[in-house]
């Protein structure tokens, strides 16, 4: 081998040599580009499958709540269907009493539930067609006396409960034949 063979050679291996170096550093170089991503995808990873996590329970919580609303609203509906029956009951068998009973009836609660102020009580066409005589006498009577109704709950300080009171007009009405 001449001398510029020898050169040329040695050029060829000095290149490969920085060429094997060149790729040893990107082959390097792109490993650790590799592992950062490996550890950034992870890291995202686990906060993905936290959010989704975060959400499911939120759905879990947000369905539980909602069965537990409509389960109340159920047993509220049941209860105000049973107090509407209980209500309509009792309208029929007031309106189901004899005279005597009736007003009898009307009598107790006036003593129940006066108050000792001024005041009006509305009787139907009906109820004045049948009342027996002397009836107004024991109304007035009963009214002039003091209130001795205390409500154990304290629902109302006129001793009347508001329901009752709220919807006498409408009640009212219901009562006149």
């Amino acid at each position: 081998m001449s001398g510029l063979d020898k050169m040329k050679a040695q050029i060829i291996a000095e290149a490969q040599e920085n060429a094997k170096e060149i790729l040893a550093q990107a082959h390097a170089q792109a490993d650790s580009i590799i592992g950062e991503a490996k550890v950034q995808a992870e890291k995202d990873a686990r906060k993905i499958i936290a959010q989704a996590e975060a959400r499911a329970e939120d759905s879990v919580k947000r369905l539980a709540s909602s069965s537990d609303m409509r389960k109340r609203k159920a047993v509220l509906e049941a209860k105000q269907e049973v107090i509407r029956e209980v209500l309509e009951d009792a309208y029929k068998a007031v309106g189901e009493l004899d005279d005597a009973a009736y007003f009898t009836m009307l009598e107790k609660v006036l003593e129940k539930y006066v108050l000792p102020e001024a005041g009006t009580i509305c009787f139907t066409e009906k109820d004045r067609k049948r009342m027996p005589q002397g009836y107004m006498e024991k109304v007035y009577e009963t009214a002039k006396k003091p209130g001795t109704y205390r409500d154990s709950a304290g629902r109302n300080r006129w001793g009347i409960y508001p329901d009752l009171w709220r919807h006498r007009r409408k009640l009212y009405d219901q009562s006149v034949v």
